[in-house]
């Protein structure tokens, strides 16, 4: 079993600002469906809204070789913890 953490904070209409332990991404779109960008690159999401089912793709890099994950999502996390 493994622990997830994710926050997402609406910014404009289809406009997410996502944080998770990796650290922040964007992603843009309407519900059950969304294109993002994040640390480890550009991915696409579909699902089915309020069941928790969805798939997640990643558009790889060219080279094919997987983006380095450098830094925490830390000090955001407590931040928000400490704003509420």
């Amino acid at each position: 079993m493994s622990l997830r953490f994710r926050r997402s904070i609406r910014i404009a209409p289809s406009v997410r600002v996502n944080l998770d332990f990796d650290g922040a991404g964007l992603s843009v779109g309407p519900r059950g469906f969304h294109v993002g960008v994040n640390r480890r690159g550009m991915y696409t999401s579909a699902g089915i809204p309020g069941t928790g089912i969805y798939a997640v793709r990643h558009i790889r890099r060219s080279s094919g070789e997987h983006p380095k994950v450098a830094g925490s999502a830390w000090p955001v996390i407590l931040l928000l913890g400490v704003v509420r």
